[in-house]
């Protein structure tokens, strides 16, 4: 009896070990994704510059590390859009596919661009200085790359695309123009998660946001029963924002859209790599991990 005990003992002990040794592992991880999509190398990833082209690569570089492949054949999809001052650009959504031959797709994005140097969309206003954008969607990019990492390792029934959309902050440029002609290359879409602002989670309310639209109303217990204990769980079905899940749910696709909110820093020049709650992302990380698990496996 002593000997099971002690058997038993070690296999947890192991086990939390593991466990342990893998969070950690993400949570390094998303900070590294963080602090350099948010460097000012990057000069704040606006659409249609230099600097944005830095980003997707950095994207492409975390899914070359997986067994995701390019959708359709290349990583990335250029598109043209015009920006504030009308001058028409090219931008590009990254867009990762993990083929399960399934008869299902689920969709899972986030934006990677920016505000650059400011613009009329800055809210510091009068200053022409670099906008990081470490909470918008640094944050939201992160938490992507790994769910992609950590999909792309286990059997799963439905097939995942992964788009990091550009040009959202020009006008969901990336989202609308991806979705005018998606149904030439994918089976049908089933769900739609999208990703955007999850890094500022108040260390005292701790309130997290998740709006659902055409979803049965058991996805509310389910997303309740994995959300953590310390973590207030507000789950919205009315009055979606604005965002890039917004091409989506106009031709009736499901979905889902998670976010801690805004800031005081949103859209300013600090909203900066050392204000993210990282213990606060790691928590949402597993949330959404073991949410998309439990989704793929219902019917």
């Amino acid at each position: 009896m002593r000997c099971r005990l002690l058997f038993f003992y070690v296999f947890l002990m192991f086990s939390y070990s593991a466990l342990s040794q893998d969070s950690t592992g993400v949570l390094l991880r998303l900070k590294k994704h963080i602090e350099i999509l948010a460097s000012d190398s990057l000069q704040g990833r606006r659409a249609g510059t230099e600097y944005e082209k830095k980003a997707y690569r950095y994207i492409i570089s975390e899914f070359s590390k997986t067994t995701l492949k390019p959708y359709g054949k290349n990583w990335v999809h250029p598109f043209s859009f015009k920006d504030e001052d009308s001058l028409k650009k090219t931008a590009y959504n990254v867009i990762a596919y993990l083929d399960n031959k399934a008869s299902k797709t689920i969709v899972i994005a986030a934006h990677y661009d920016h505000l650059g140097i400011g613009g009329t969309k800055s809210r510091s206003y009068g200053k022409k200085a670099i906008h990081n954008g470490a909470d918008d969607n640094a944050s939201g990019v992160a938490v992507f790359l790994e769910l992609a990492k950590s999909l792309s390792e286990n059997n799963l029934k439905n097939n995942y695309l992964f788009i990091a959309f550009s040009a959202h902050e020009e006008g969901l440029f990336g989202s609308k123009l991806f979705m005018a002609d998606y149904k030439k290359l994918l089976p049908d879409i089933r769900l739609m998660l999208n990703i955007d602002m999850i890094g500022r989670m108040d260390t005292i309310s701790k309130n997290l946001s998740l709006f659902t639209s055409g979803l049965p109303a058991s996805i509310d217990s389910l997303a309740q029963s994995y959300c953590p204990q310390d973590i207030y769980l507000k789950i919205i079905k009315e009055n979606f924002p604005e965002s890039d899940h917004s091409a989506f749910k106009n031709k009736k696709i499901p979905c889902l859209f998670i976010t801690t909110g805004a800031h005081e820093d949103y859209h300013k020049i600090t909203d900066d790599a050392e204000k993210i709650n990282y213990a606060g992302l790691l928590k949402i990380y597993d949330f959404l991990q073991q949410l998309i698990f439990d989704l793929d496996n219902s019917k």
